[in-house]
C-alpha cells in the first residue's frame, strides 16, 4: 500500500470518527515520509477532534513549516489557539488565512467567532456580513450573526437572521432560545414563549432557555411557573446568579464553536 493510499484510508477512518486508528495511520505515514505536510495536517485535525489541542497545535505547526501557504492549516491552527485561549495567536492565523484566500468565507467566519469571544460584537457582525456576501448559503453564519446582533441590541435584525437559520436548522435549540430572547426584549411575549418552549423541547438541558423563560413568566406574573423554571436552571447550573439580564450586552450567551476539522485526502 502506498503512502497516498494510507493517507486516504486514514482520512476515511477519521471522517467516520475512528480517530485513534486514523492517528496511528497518519503516524505511520509520517515515519515513512517525515516531510509530508498533509499527514501532519490530518493528524492535527484528528487530535483536535479528540480534544488533544496541544498535540494538534504541534502538528499544525509542522504542516505550516513544511508548506507556508497551507490555508487550511492556518484556519485549524487558529481554531486550536482559540480553544486554548490564545486570542492573539488565533487572530494572527485567521488574518493570514484571509491574506492567502481573501475570497474564502472561512477566514472571516472564524475571525468573527474570535471577535465574538472578545465581546467585539459589532466587529463579529462585520465579519459575518462579509462571509455571507462571499457565501450566501453558509447557513450556520446566520445563526452566529443573529446571536451577535442580539448582543448588539439589534433585535429585529437578530430575529430575521435566526429565522433564516431555523428554516434550515430546525433542531437548533440555541436558535429558538436566541430568537425568543429577541422577541422578549421587543415585548412580543407570545412569540417569545413559543420559542423558549421549543428550545426546551429540543434540548431539555439548555440552561439559558429555562432562565429566559423564567424571566418571561415573571413578566407575565406567572410567579409559580417562573420559580419552577428558575429552579430547573439552578439545577443545571448552580452558579447561576440571576434570571433577568440587565441589558443585552451582558447576556450570558456564547457562540458554540461549530468548527469541525476537515480532513484532506491525497487527490
Amino acid at each position: 500500500m502506498t503512502v497516498k493510499d494510507l493517507l486516504n484510508r486514514g482520512v476515511a477512518l477519521a471522517r467516520h470518527r475512528n480517530l485513534a486508528r486514523a492517528i496511528a495511520l497518519f503516524a505511520q505515514i509520517i515515519e515513512a515520509q517525515p516531510d509530508y505536510a498533509k499527514a501532519y495536517y490530518n493528524r492535527g485535525s484528528a487530535h483536535y477532534a479528540m480534544g488533544a489541542y496541544d498535540l494538534a497545535l504541534e502538528d499544525f505547526n509542522r504542516a505550516i513549516y513544511l508548506k507556508a501557504s497551507y490555508i487550511a492549516a492556518y484556519l485549524n491552527r487558529g481554531n486550536t489557539h482559540r480553544k486554548l485561549g490564545h486570542g492573539e495567536a488565533a487572530l494572527e492565523d485567521f488574518e493570514l488565512s484571509i491574506q492567502l484566500a481573501p475570497l474564502s468565507a472561512s477566514g472571516y467566519c472564524n475571525r468573527g467567532l474570535l471577535r465574538f469571544d472578545d465581546q467585539d460584537y459589532r466587529g463579529a457582525v462585520r465579519d459575518f456580513d462579509y462571509a455571507l456576501y462571499l457565501q450566501p448559503y453558509f447557513l450556520q453564519v446566520y445563526l452566529w450573526r443573529g446571536i451577535s446582533r442580539l448582543k448588539c441590541g439589534q433585535f429585529q435584525l437578530a430575529i430575521r437572521d435566526l429565522a433564516r437559520a431555523l428554516d434550515h436548522l430546525p433542531n437548533c435549540a440555541e436558535g429558538y432560545d436566541g430568537r425568543g430572547l429577541a422577541y422578549f426584549y421587543l415585548g412580543d411575549y407570545v412569540n417569545a414563549l413559543a420559542d423558549f418552549n421549543q428550545a426546551i423541547k429540543l434540548n431539555p438541558e439548555l440552561t439559558e432557555a429555562y432562565s429566559n423563560r423564567a424571566s418571561l413568566r415573571s413578566a407575565l406574573r406567572d410567579h409559580t411557573g417562573a420559580m419552577e423554571d428558575y429552579c430547573r436552571a439552578l439545577q443545571l447550573n448552580p452558579e447561576l446568579s440571576e434570571v433577568y439580564p440587565p441589558n443585552p450586552s451582558q447576556l450570558n450567551r456564547g457562540l458554540k464553536n461549530h468548527f469541525i476539522p476537515d480532513f484532506v485526502s491525497s487527490l
